[in-house]
């Protein structure tokens, strides 16, 4: 993502969360990166040092560098996207409290707070809004796809990812075969592909540009532009 400048007027509470998510994407971006460089060193040290002729020679060519390659590939890749999942969602979490908590200071609203309303944080933060600040969360474009993405983050943080131990395992399976790059097999763990991740944040910045919007709260220019 190219740098950018920030004004002199910038609007904190808004650009806060914006800085938020991009620092999670150059997180993101740079950790995959460095998990593939270290991977192809690990195939130019370690690759076997014949050359495959036949066919059946190729495939076996091919089993010993995914071999080579199987720490990188198959072991830290798919933690590290977890543990993306897990972060992007705690950045979620935090960034709606923040925003209900300033919408409340702003409205003069001392005596009570959306942790008095029952449910999730979202239901809390819905109820509190239509309740007092005429607004409502659930009708956001995004909203379906984030209640979605909380389900595969308590999977991975309750279920080690296991989709036969969570008790959303028909809605994770649903899930599996909507979204591009999340693979969910009823018998085994996610599988989770880089564009999961990153659609998920697109989804997330989405959805903070439209509330902030319905609140009326001003966006720096350097988000809009993105």
């Amino acid at each position: 993502m190219d740098d950018f400048s920030i004004s002199l007027n910038v609007e904190w509470k808004t650009f806060d969360t914006f800085f938020a998510l991009d620092s999670f994407e150059r997180y993101l971006k740079e950790n995959e990166r460095l998990i593939l460089d270290a991977a192809n060193i690990e195939e130019l040290t370690h690759r076997p040092d014949w050359k495959p002729v036949t066919q059946e020679e190729y495939a076996e060519y091919s089993a010993e560098v995914r071999g080579v390659r199987h720490l990188h590939e198959e072991i830290m890749t798919p933690v590290f996207r977890y543990s993306c999942v897990v972060i992007l969602y705690a950045i979620l979490e935090r960034e709606i409290r923040r925003f209900i908590e300033t919408l409340a200071k702003e409205r003069k609203l001392k005596k009570v707070s959306y942790k008095e309303f029952r449910g999730s944080l979202f239901e809390q933060v819905n109820r509190f809004g239509s309740a007092f600040c005429d607004l409502t969360i659930t009708d956001i474009p995004e909203y379906p796809a984030l209640i979605d993405f909380q389900k595969v983050r308590d999977c991975i943080v309750h279920c080690y990812g296991d989709i036969s131990m969570s008790k959303d395992k028909r809605e994770l399976q649903r899930i599996g075969k909507a979204k591009l790059g999340l693979v969910c097999d009823s018998e085994a763990q996610f599988e989770i592909e880089r564009i999961y991740i990153e659609s998920s944040l697109i989804c997330i910045q989405k959805f903070f540009l439209h509330l902030f919007q319905r609140v009326n709260w001003k966006i720096d220019e350097s988000w809009q532009t993105k």
